[in-house]
């Protein structure tokens, strides 16, 4: 029996149970088939050290120590199992509370271990977007700064996520069939797309959008204010743009103010976004009492930006028919 004076602290219970264990060698060391190594010793005398550290609880000691040793903590942790079934323990009470214990200990670690699994994933996040564009001003060449940053700075640095940009760029101009192409492709090279970015060609989204609400793929561009979705209709899509039925609805707001019911339209030929925006504006003149009477276009040079068309003469005509009888042309 130890016998221990005042300037000197007695162990545990928790500890001196551990202690036995850890002495008393088993059948395969009497055996000769197996040893302590230097590093396990070592990890035993710093868990003793540990446990008579005056004014620690038990369980915070435990759990600092087996943190900190992860790297060993299976081969550690095995041996005790096998300690522990080998020797029963004479203090019941502590054999218990050290049981509960290292499974708190176990359950923390594995909970540590999934979360750094969970950051070190990667999201794979398709750009769809037309590059090498002299028509579009929304290309790869020019959105694609703000991309990048926006991975880099404010998905890596504020939300701690990892994204993995992978290209689906289709050449020169809005191309619905390109646009789709790219987005199968994509989703059949990677095991598994977290969301597409684009396309910004109104066309191009309306069919991207579809496949992506069939794949349950979140979809999110700039653009694409150039086509309508029915109330009803459920979608993975996310437009960050104005809406353009909200344009119409400021439009006639404006127009109203005035008293002014019957006005014409120009706008640019051959441009869905300006056909939509009529489409718009006819659909809702019709409830505000309000009457559309005509409609004039004219073409400009897509490359060179420069009008074809004779506006004078354009501006004349809708004065005239505006305020006449309606004419469309």
């Amino acid at each position: 029996m130890a016998v221990y004076t005042d300037k000197q602290r007695r162990p545990a219970p928790f500890a001196r149970c551990y202690r036995r264990r850890l002495r008393r060698p088993t059948s395969r060391q009497r055996n000769g088939t197996r040893s302590f190594s230097r590093e396990t010793r070592a990890s035993r005398q710093h868990l003793f050290s540990l446990h008579e550290a005056p004014g620690r609880p038990v369980c915070q000691l435990l759990l600092l120590d087996v943190l900190s040793r992860l790297g060993r903590a299976r081969g550690f942790r095995a041996h005790m199992d096998r300690v522990q079934a080998s020797v029963p323990c004479r203090n019941a009470m502590a054999c218990v509370f050290s049981r509960s214990c290292r499974l708190l200990f176990y359950f923390a670690v594995l909970t540590l271990m999934f979360f750094e699994a969970v950051d070190s994933l990667e999201h794979v996040v398709g750009v769809i977007m037309v590059s090498h564009s002299e028509e579009n001003r929304f290309d790869i060449q020019r959105i694609g700064p703000a991309i990048d940053i926006a991975a880099e700075e404010t998905c890596r640095q504020v939300y701690e996520t990892q994204l993995r940009l992978t290209p689906a760029y289709y050449p020169h101009r809005c191309s619905a069939r390109y646009a789709i192409g790219r987005a199968t492709d994509l989703v059949e090279s990677e095991q598994h797309v977290t969301a597409f970015v684009g396309p910004s060609c109104s066309s191009d989204l309306h069919i991207v959008e579809s496949y992506a609400g069939y794949r349950h793929i979140p979809i999110v561009t700039g653009l694409g204010d150039s086509f309508q979705r029915t109330r009803g209709q459920t979608s993975t899509l996310i437009r960050t743009s104005y809406v353009l039925r909200d344009k119409a609805r400021a439009i006639l707001a404006f127009l109203g103010h005035f008293q002014w019911r019957n006005f014409g339209i120009v706008y640019r030929d051959r441009n869905i976004y300006y056909e939509a925006l009529f489409n718009e504006l006819t659909d809702l003149a019709e409830g505000l009492n309000m009457t559309i009477t005509c409609k004039r276009h004219f073409l400009r040079n897509e490359k060179t930006k420069v009008v074809m068309s004779d506006l004078r003469a354009i501006m004349a005509d809708i004065k005239e028919c505006s305020r006449g009888e309606s004419s469309f042309s």
